[in-house]
């Protein structure tokens, strides 16, 4: 099978271009069936509810058929030419999801915009009814997106997937493939907007046919998209929840989130990661054995060799590379010069622009000049330098609580708490309220207060599709 959000995107909308299949003819066997299909869609849509819900599970016991008829056939020139797809979405979707299994080379292109045309259009109500075709043709779109190029012109019509497909604030399948093709184009941004408008608070697993590897993929992205935008705090939490998910077999998503958490950790805090004490031993295990040539940077940064870590990232740079990492290993270098010269603050008061340059690794006076001009204009570190004489003073900095910009931050810190408070309290009523719970206690009293071990979570596959690695 084929495999709140941002505001949306501009979406310019073209009618798909012709794909090279025949045309249906009437008089084939083919096209007679295929008329047959359509007079029933027709039919049965017309009838409300119960006659949506009797032809989506019709067309589900002719998917075959239609697969064989898309072989050989434009089914996306029957969407365009005898549907209309908000009156007849459960029709044109299961046309859409029969061509996609069978998609040829140069169908990439038409099944893109006919796709974006539906998703635009189709009615919110129908989707209901076929939620997981839905998922799959727009698993089937993101995939097709990222093959011809057109990330970018993906998005909005993500956006509209997401909201048509869900109106509570919450996770779906679709967030990963949203946040995959922010990626691919480079929007940071609106993946950013992503993030911040999503809070993970609640997940409807069984409403919104989330698999294990939807959560993995959304926070291996959200990561990513935050080591883009340099909010490395962020990403570390986002790659560790991937790592720490519960599984019995290892993915490779778990395995990139490690290998970027490594750099980001060693970037952002000049330690080594730290993993949960809940993530599964299997996980924990696999993921650093798979991590050699990370292993050896991480030694090499905690022993604050500036020469040998160079010559590490070098060695394995063909390594590096090949996972997309080899940018995130060259800040690694810069971040032990910047952690360096950090720790010089502690030991001295005064230090000469070479004497820092030797310390640290720099090549020249100038460069580490360059460096700590860098650092004082980041807050990073508190310092003057006396041009003339070449000396740096290191001063104790003081962080000024009274300043106006820190009240704000305060107020704002405050504000997000008591929000997540009323959250939590929220989600407390609705559990301890909610039947399935109630029930449960009930039988965990008759058993004298022993819990029942059931509802263990689905292995996780680790063949799943590559995703695309940030350099």
């Amino acid at each position: 099978p084929c495999k709140t959000p941002a505001p949306p995107l501009p979406l310019e909308i073209a009618p798909p271009p012709p794909a090279r299949h025949q045309t249906l003819h009437p008089h084939s066997r083919a096209g007679a069936g295929m008329d047959e299909i359509v007079s029933q869609i027709h039919a049965l849509s017309a009838q409300g509810p119960l006659g949506l819900g009797s032809l989506h599970k019709a067309l589900n016991e002719k998917a075959e058929q239609l697969r064989q008829i898309g072989k050989t056939q434009s089914l996306l020139g029957v969407i365009t030419a005898a549907l209309d797809q908000k009156a007849h979405t459960i029709g044109a979707l299961h046309l859409l999801a029969a061509q996609a299994d069978v998609l040829p080379q140069d169908g990439h292109q038409p099944f893109f915009s006919q796709a974006r045309i539906f998703l635009a259009a189709c009615d919110p109500e129908q989707v209901q009814l076929a939620l997981k075709l839905y998922i799959d043709v727009v698993h089937k779109f993101t995939q097709v997106a990222s093959q011809i190029g057109a990330s970018k012109q993906g998005i909005g019509a993500l956006q509209q997937a997401i909201k048509k497909m869900s109106t509570r604030q919450s996770m779906t399948p679709l967030h990963a493939d949203l946040l995959q093709l922010c990626l691919l184009s480079g929007c940071y941004h609106v993946g950013m907007q992503v993030l911040d408008e999503l809070p993970i608070l609640q997940i409807h697993v069984k409403d919104h046919r989330l698999q294990p590897v939807d959560f993995l993929r959304f926070f291996y992205y959200a990561g990513m998209i935050c080591t883009g935008m340099k909010l490395f705090s962020r990403a570390i939490e986002y790659f560790r929840v991937a790592i720490s998910m519960p599984a019995d077999a290892v993915s490779s998503v778990a395995v990139a989130s490690y290998k970027k958490l490594m750099l980001v950790s060693l970037i952002s805090t000049g330690k080594g990661p730290t993993l949960p004490s809940y993530t599964p031993g299997l996980v924990s295990r696999a993921v650093k054995s798979r991590s050699e040539p990370y292993v050896a940077i991480q030694a090499k940064f905690l022993e604050g060799d500036f020469a040998g870590l160079a010559s590490t990232v070098e060695e394995h740079a063909a390594a590096l590379e090949a996972d997309k990492n080899l940018g995130l290993a060259k800040q690694a270098l810069d971040a032990l010069k910047r952690d360096k010269l950090r720790k010089l603050t502690t030991c001295y008061v005064t230090l000469s622009l070479s004497s820092i340059a030797d310390q640290i690794g720099t090549s020249s006076p100038a460069e580490a000049e360059s460096l700590l001009l860098a650092m004082i204009e980041a807050d990073a570190i508190d310092a003057t330098i006396d041009q003339e004489s070449g000396m740096v003073r290191f001063l104790d900095g003081v962080t000024d609580f009274g300043s106006i910009d820190m009240t704000r931050r305060l107020e704002s810190e405050m504000r997000a708490i008591t929000s997540l408070a009323q959250r939590v309290e929220q989600l407390d009523v609705e559990l301890s309220t909610h039947p399935d719970f109630v029930s449960k206690m009930k039988s965990s009293a008759r058993l004298g207060g022993a819990e029942l071990a059931t509802d263990f979570p689905e292995g996780i596959d680790p063949e799943i599709l590559s995703d695309p690695m940030m350099g």
